[in-house]
């Protein structure tokens, strides 16, 4: 285990002066910490050699056999394992540079919210945020039964317009919980009937709890501050 961890940390370290990552981020956002007593785990490295681009890998329980899952682009984030352990979530992330009247350049980023096998194969796509529309994807959960998905969605680069979102894996379908605040860490209880979440409204942070499907919405409790 102390091979993988010195492996691990190694791969993700490595050219960090190139990321788009917070420095502030904790490293335990960049790997599947749930998934290290699994028979395999997940985790986003730089594979590519002279390259900033982040992929999404596995290696098995002893640190060996590492296998980029999915030939895309990932976002700095942790990929999140579904609780039978076969599927990932995780977002993909495209850049776009363009030159304006002025002759200044500008990047923007496309992204979009995946479902895979952990072997690569079942791509699925839940979510697409345009490069036009200056938004991302923040936390998200499995339910207990791994038939749902609930995140985050914002609908700009400052966090202060979101939504909370529910999507159903069989019919490929999703459905809007909450608008209202600055939404984050969304959790499902562990009967999957209630999502907890954090909400911040004028810098005075807040814990929701609602039924899954959106209903009886309600404080539970004030928060000093949400992650």
């Amino acid at each position: 285990m102390k091979k993988l961890g010195l492996m691990i940390i190694s791969a993700l370290i490595g050219g960090v002066f190139f990321s788009s990552c917070s420095k502030d981020e904790n490293p335990s956002d960049w790997f599947d910490t749930d998934a290290l007593f699994e028979s395999s785990i997940a985790f986003i490295a730089r594979i590519t050699d002279n390259s900033a681009d982040w992929s999404l890998c596995i290696v098995d329980a002893t640190g060996n056999d590492m296998q980029k899952v999915v030939d895309k682009t990932v976002a700095c984030r942790k990929p999140v394992r579904s609780h039978s352990g076969s599927q990932l979530l995780f977002i993909a992330q495209k850049f776009d540079y363009y030159n304006d009247d002025d002759n200044t350049w500008h990047a923007s980023s496309l992204y979009e919210l995946y479902i895979v096998n952990i072997d690569g194969t079942g791509l699925v796509l839940i979510d697409r945020i345009d490069n036009t529309e200056d938004g991302s994807f923040g936390n998200f959960d499995w339910s207990p039964d791994d038939r749902q998905i609930v995140y985050v969605r914002s609908y700009d680069n400052y966090w202060d317009k979101t939504c909370l979102i529910l999507y159903n894996i069989a019919d490929n379908t999703s459905v809007t919980l909450q608008t209202e605040g600055n939404i984050c860490s969304p959790k499902f209880s562990p009967d999957g009937k209630q999502i907890a979440y954090c909400t911040s409204v004028e810098n005075s942070h807040h814990i929701y709890k609602m039924d899954a499907d959106g209903n009886n919405n309600h404080l539970t409790q004030l928060a000093e501050m949400c992650s």
